[in-house]
């Protein structure tokens, strides 16, 4: 982590930067704390509950119109950083990071917001509202994909994977100790796909268009990712909000076992 944010502001626990360069930031609240790469594929790196490491990526891609691959977001400049405490009277302490990424074509903002649960109960939470905006005065097509890579319980084996609900808005994963749950509430995706590392990780980067299976599962015991996506036509200076929550809760029986090390696994390196 030796990357550092240049910032133009820093007041009273609110860090802004507007054309900002590579940075790691650290979200914490409570027993949680969370990290993330905005300059890279590395995205959001790591989400420890009660000191034990849950997340090994999430990231975004997007694809504008007819082009013949889908891109990082982080290959569009970053324009926009902003890091806030929303509850420094309860727990002191940066909890709240958003992020703007603008192009010709689009702009992308999001925020993501912290909230941890009391020490040793092995809970968190991890709101994201996400806006793409057509920066063109002509109707656009855009693709918008979320990949994501938990190592539950900081193993890389976990139990099982699936996409739930009427409208395929819920994902879930759960390994011997924990649970992961992430609600789209709107709107939700048009496609999805669970499955194991790497596979989607290299059709996200392979220079063809990606487009995700349906495959719903439940897969597992693996390596388990999945990603869902958003094709949506944007007319000229049109924006489209993504509303999403992510919680992680143990399993019964699992909050003796939070805080303790290597818990029957090896995590990959990065």
């Amino acid at each position: 982590m030796n990357a550092l944010k240049v910032l133009v502001s820093v007041t009273a626990g609110v860090l802004m930067a507007s054309g900002a360069s590579a940075a790691i930031t650290t979200l914490t609240d409570r027993n949680s704390v969370v990290r993330l790469d905005d300059s890279s594929q590395a995205g959001f790196f790591d989400w420890e509950v009660d000191g034990v490491d849950q997340l090994f990526q999430q990231w975004f891609w997007f694809r504008v119109g007819g082009a013949g691959q889908e891109s990082s977001l982080d290959t569009l400049p970053l324009t926009g950083y902003a890091a806030v405490d929303t509850n420094p009277f309860d727990d002191p302490g940066i909890d709240s990071v958003s992020l703007q990424y603008t192009g010709a074509s689009i702009r992308v903002t999001g925020t993501w917001t912290l909230r941890g649960g009391d020490n040793g109960s092995g809970l968190s939470d991890l709101s994201e509202s996400l806006s793409l905006t057509n920066m063109t005065g002509a109707p656009i097509s855009v693709t918008f994909f979320q990949y994501t890579d938990f190592d539950l319980g900081n193993t890389v084996i976990d139990q099982y994977a699936q996409v739930v609900g009427v409208t395929n808005n819920t994902i879930q994963q759960q390994d011997i100790g924990f649970t992961f749950s992430e609600t789209i509430i709107t709107p939700s995706p048009d496609n999805f796909e669970v499955s194991v590392f790497p596979v989607l990780l290299n059709s996200l980067n392979d220079g063809a268009v990606t487009s995700l299976s349906g495959a719903a599962g439940p897969i597992g015991p693996g390596d388990l990712v999945w990603a869902v996506s958003w094709t949506v036509a944007l007319g000229p200076n049109q924006t489209i909000n993504v509303v999403k929550d992510k919680s992680i809760v143990p399993t019964p029986g699992a909050v003796a076992l939070i805080g303790v090390a290597g818990l029957a696994g090896l995590r990959r390196r990065r």
